[in-house]
């Protein structure tokens, strides 16, 4: 009787029904290319400069992530367990001057506030940095699959 409960639970494990019914990891935010839309304080966010394409790529192979704030490059690498996100090494960046002041200011503020990223969560697609009390919002260049 014994080992019928045993095989009982193993095969709940395994089959696709026990998978789907103990699946409680977040929704996936890696191997995708991921464009800045809007950061900041929740309830008052500024909208990223139409002319400059701030992007963001998880590699989950490496636990590496990767991007560019326009004419520097950023990367790092990255832990992740569950929701929860960490910079464990911070964020190493290229210091190229910007073609203008008000680039240079969203530049420094983005990095500074990806820096603090502490969890993350999609919703509707989109990729939702938390950052102390603060938050970036990506969109994804890929279409959903």
């Amino acid at each position: 009787m014994r080992s019928l409960k045993f095989l009982l639970l193993i095969f709940l494990l395994t089959s696709p029904f026990g998978l789907f019914a103990c699946d409680s990891t977040a929704p996936p935010f890696e191997d995708i290319t991921w464009v800045m839309e809007s950061y900041g304080e929740p309830g008052s966010l500024k909208t990223a400069l139409s002319d400059v394409e701030v992007t963001l790529f998880f590699n989950s192979t490496y636990k590496e992530f990767s991007g560019s704030t326009d004419w520097n490059t950023y990367s790092g690498s990255y832990k992740v367990e569950g929701s929860k996100l960490s910079l464990p090494q911070g964020v190493a960046y290229t210091q190229l001057k910007c073609r203008s002041e008000e680039i240079g200011r969203q530049e420094e503020e983005y990095l500074g506030l990806f820096s603090m990223a502490d969890s993350y969560q999609i919703d509707n697609g989109k990729l939702r940095l938390n950052c102390d009390h603060q938050v970036i919002y990506y969109t994804s260049e890929q279409e959903p699959q």
